[in-house]
């Protein structure tokens, strides 16, 4: 009787050291296939940033300046003036407590750059930011809107049209 209690208690233990083992395992193999999932992913992502950097660094620069004519878009307020010392000049005025402000888009030796003042101060490169790397910009008005031009310093280029609403006014 003595043995096949200790019998039932050792096959007892084994099950039990089984049941261990499998839990284990199981644990080992999600960690695993867990990983595996992340390293997938991460190469999935990083194959998919590296195709579709290019026309996103070309579209970057349009749609910041299409996104500030739209927000400033009213009768008169956008137009394009021709600086001797930078070329075409977007310039976005709005009214402000009984003066107008604007906000200058050009782009000098290379750069996108982005004056914002009163009306009547002259444009000067030396207080505009600096917004992106660009090789050349152009902006060009006719009665019903702006065609905005970009060429990146890679030699991608990409044109943008835009309806101004204060043009149908």
């Amino acid at each position: 009787m003595m043995r096949s209690a200790h019998r039932r208690s050792v096959q007892a233990e084994g099950s039990h050291v089984f049941g261990e083992l499998f839990v284990f395992l199981l644990l080992g193999m999600f960690a695993v296939f867990s990983l595996m999932a992340v390293v997938a992913g991460a190469g999935v992502y990083r194959s998919v940033v590296e195709a579709g950097s290019p026309d996103g660094q070309t579209a970057m620069p349009l749609s910041y300046v299409a996104n500030k004519v739209r927000a400033l878009d009213a009768a008169g307020a956008v137009a394009v003036v021709q600086d001797e010392a930078v070329g075409p000049v977007l310039t976005l005025t709005e009214d402000y407590e009984g003066g107008a402000l604007v906000t200058r888009i050009f782009a000098q030796d290379g750069v996108l750059r982005e004056q914002f003042g009163y009306a009547d101060a002259p444009l000067d490169p030396e207080l505009s930011e600096r917004l992106l790397e660009v090789a050349a910009f152009d902006a060009r008005l006719d009665e019903k809107g702006v065609t905005l031009s970009v060429r990146m310093p890679d030699g991608a280029e990409e044109s943008l049209y835009l309806a101004l609403r204060s043009s149908a006014r």
